[in-house]
């Protein structure tokens, strides 16, 4: 099963300190993924030196590097992971708006709780 990362999530991550690793032991042998359209949305963010999640956005830069990329068309991200979303794979974010599209579809989504906890929904 692919874990497609949303921009929101990684940087979240990094934000609480919550090791990538774990997802792994959430579902274990699954590949993590994220779409072109992240990059570029984690490249603005790094850009923009006054704002918070920059230093943020460049860590999850260099991790993702080790990701599997998936080439999609122009769009925003979120109708993209909608869009791309099936049974194999599971989207990873914390966009309470974009879990609500996913769980429309009657797919599963990760997302962060209370900072610390990765649940499945």
């Amino acid at each position: 099963m692919k874990i497609i990362i949303d921009t929101n999530f990684i940087i979240d991550l990094l934000r609480f300190k919550i090791p990538i690793e774990n997802l792994n032991y959430l579902i274990p042998n699954s590949k993590l993924t994220t779409i072109n359209q992240v990059i570029k949305e984690l490249k603005s963010i790094a850009g923009r030196r006054t704002q918070k999640d920059s230093k943020y956005a460049m860590v999850a830069l260099k991790i993702i590097e080790n990701f599997e990329i998936i080439e999609t068309e122009k769009g925003l991200a979120d109708d993209i992971l909608v869009k791309i979303s099936n049974k194999d794979n599971i989207i990873a974010t914390n966009d309470s708006n974009l879990r609500r599209r996913l769980k429309r579809k009657e797919l599963k989504s990760i997302y962060l709780r209370g900072c610390k906890k990765i649940f499945i929904e």
